[in-house]
């Protein structure tokens, strides 16, 4: 597990209340290397697991999934070593399987889990539990530290090309962009949308800009104390910039929250505009990658002011396939590599995908009707974008296709069971947190109306990572843009997150908090640039508008004035119309089960 997720997790655990009941218990590794002396090797099932059955599951978690099997079979199947084992409990899947032997789909769970099962007690009454194998997540974590190192090399080089591209076609003339266009399709977008002149001037004039592009680190720049040279090419670059935005605006080269959370097409740079309300964020890729290129003539065939009336769809649609084939393959990204599958005559069959919903569940389970074939994944998705099907017939190997492109998934066929994993899969189990946090915040929500400031700053505790990972695909939390209170106002959340119950009281009461007296380095991080710390208070109101509650915080000066100011509104609870419908009747998460 990397050391940002480590800090985070601990951090959070720190401002989480503790579960009731949880007083006294000693806590330790659920995965740690246990003695396997009473248990059989994994994958030995005994004769009552080749009974057929049927089941579906959308996202549910790994100790749901099981106490419904157990229910339904009579076969005991317990997750992780312990009811504390929330690496495994936890983990959610989707399950579309019509007649088939519960023992293929016990050992494609394991499979596309990357867990493994054991089996204890006699053969009558047999115990098998899913457990997480220390080996493979170590084994996992060498690889993925490899891939890591690599991958800064590839970014250095990236950001040295990038640069002596852009300074090379900041001097172009219109022929030789021309040229350009064929040569460097990405660097001539990036000198189309405006990039190469902001580059030019800006590392022109500001040394330590350039410094810190060519090493990968942050650099954050008051845009008002750029020269009016830079200022000038910045509002060419933005539609609607303004002077009176510039002189408010923050101009941030490579954003390290946004470089650190897996974005699309993994860029080794980016450069970011943010403003009293709005954020301009902007990813560059290698410009000699696959990518890149793909990215560069898609956007030449539509055109710089609309598509291109001379564009051939056919050819868009062709650019369009080979951008989501570089993406699934894109060097940058610390994905699995990609699984070559042979030729295939039962993938060959036409189907017609019926999706109905907009999440990866309703895909699969579109896909799993469709075809005929039973299909098992893990799920880290909730939401997706940019995955769509025609509506007439198309092969069932051009569905696992797109999947693997859009969606970045790994695919194996077993049989009658299609498997499917995310090939981040690592990154994203590291970042998992567990369900249990969730829970205690959906029954705040539901309890309180509301998401209050003591939920929201636990939230805000998260790293962006476990924040998509975790919050953005809930099925409640995820539908409230969470992001834009837990993300924008960070550091004032992160700082209350830490407060005492009085300390958070003074916030609220007429003489407001010292800054000296919160402690810790978080106080420091709502001063601007340039502003002595000296004096500083922190005063809060709390003020009810309809159901929903507005806090207003102000940074004052010793002479009264204000230094800075928050507006946090919390999101108000609106219970849906209709929920889903459950898949399955099974027994439900937190069934009481033995700790060993």
């Amino acid at each position: 597990m990397s050391r940002f997720v480590v800090i985070g997790l601990a951090l959070l655990a720190a401002y989480l209340p503790v579960p009731a009941g949880a007083v006294g218990k000693t806590r330790v590794d659920p995965n740690a290397l246990r003695s396997t002396s009473a248990e059989k090797a994994s994958g030995t099932f005994s004769a009552d697991t080749t009974q057929k059955v049927t089941y579906e599951a959308r996202r549910k978690t790994v100790v749901s999934i099981l106490a419904d099997l157990t229910k339904m079979t009579g076969v005991t199947m317990r997750a992780g070593w312990s009811v504390e084992d929330w690496q495994v409990r936890d983990r959610r899947m989707n399950i579309f399987v019509k007649d088939v032997p519960l023992s293929n789909l016990m050992n494609s769970i394991a499979r596309v889990m990357k867990f493994k099962w054991s089996k204890s007690g006699d053969d009558n009454a047999p115990i098998y539990r899913l457990y997480m194998d220390r080996q493979v997540l170590l084994g996992g974590e060498r690889q993925r530290f490899i891939e890591e190192e690599k991958v800064r090399e590839r970014q250095t080089e990236a950001r040295q090309k990038f640069m002596s591209g852009l300074e090379e076609a900041a001097g172009m003339s219109e022929d030789e962009l021309q040229k350009l266009k064929v040569k460097s399709p990405y660097i001539y977008m990036m000198t189309k949308n405006g990039w190469a002149g902001v580059f030019a001037s800006l590392c022109a004039e500001v040394p330590k800009a350039k410094q810190a592009w060519l090493s990968g680190q942050e650099l954050v720049l008051e845009m008002r104390s750029l020269s009016p040279t830079v200022q000038q090419s910045l509002m060419k670059l933005q539609h609607g910039l303004d002077q009176e935005m510039i002189d408010k605006g923050i101009l941030t080269i490579n954003n390290s929250e946004n470089l650190n959370s897996g974005n699309f097409g993994a860029p080794f740079g980016n450069a970011t505009i943010k403003f009293d309300g709005p954020t301009y964020e902007t990813d560059f890729q290698d410009p000699e990658s696959d990518l890149a290129k793909a990215s560069g003539r898609l956007r030449a065939a539509y055109g710089w002011s609309g598509p291109d009336d001379k564009a051939d769809q056919s050819e868009i649609d062709r650019l369009k396939n080979a951008r989501d084939r570089a993406i699934a393959a894109n060097p940058m990204n610390l994905d699995e590599p990609l699984t070559e599958h042979p030729d295939d005559p039962i993938l060959s069959a036409k189907v017609k995908m019926n999706v109905k919903g907009d999440d990866f569940a309703d895909t699969v389970c579109a896909l799993a009707k469709s075809s005929g074939l039973a299909v098992v994944s893990d799920s880290f998705y909730g939401q997706i974008r940019g995955l769509s099907f025609p509506q007439d017939e198309i092969q069932v190997r051009a569905v696992l296709d797109k999947l693997e492109s859009v969606c970045r998934y790994n695919w194996e066929r077993h049989s009658s069971i299609l498997e499917l994993h995310d090939r981040d899969w690592f990154r994203k189990r590291s970042a998992q947190i567990p369900d249990a946090w969730l829970e205690a915040w959906r029954k705040a929500f539901k309890d309180n109306g509301l998401l209050d400031l003591s939920e929201l700053s636990q939230m805000a505790m998260l790293t962006r990572d476990q924040y998509d990972v975790n919050v953005y695909p809930d099925d409640i939390l995820g539908k409230l843009n969470l992001d834009y209170v837990a993300w924008e106002d960070q550091d004032l959340l992160r700082l209350y997150a830490g407060l005492t119950k009085s300390q958070r009281a003074s916030i609220l009461a007429k003489q407001g908090l010292s800054l000296d007296s919160a402690t810790g380095d978080r106080s420091h991080s709502l001063v601007p640039k340039g502003v002595s710390e000296a004096g500083l208070k922190l005063v809060g109101t709390r003020e009810m508008q309809g159901k929903q509650i507005r806090y207003t915080f102000s940074l004052l000066a010793s002479n009264g004035s204000t230094v800075k100011q928050w507006t946090i509104a919390c999101p108000v609870y609106s219970p849906v119309a209709k929920e889903k419908p459950k898949q399955s009747t099974g027994q439900q998460a937190g069934e009481p089960e033995s700790k060993h």
